[in-house]
């Protein structure tokens, strides 16, 4: 009975207290480390997509 009412409910429990506090966790994560991956995937994205820009440009 008790695993067969996880199986049923504890489903739904984990996935709303997830709701509810998976992104605080994700979102305070991001804020420290989501950055600098970010930061460092723009600069080097930009970078190629920048240059490749002014050397269209430039001809």
């Amino acid at each position: 009975m008790f695993i067969a009412g996880f199986a049923k409910f504890g489903w739904l429990v984990f996935i709303a207290g997830f709701a509810k506090f998976g992104w605080l966790v994700f979102i305070a994560g991001f804020a420290n480390f989501g950055w600098l991956v970010f930061i460092a995937g723009f600069a080097k994205f930009a970078g190629v997509v920048e240059g490749g820009f002014f050397d269209f440009l430039m001809g």
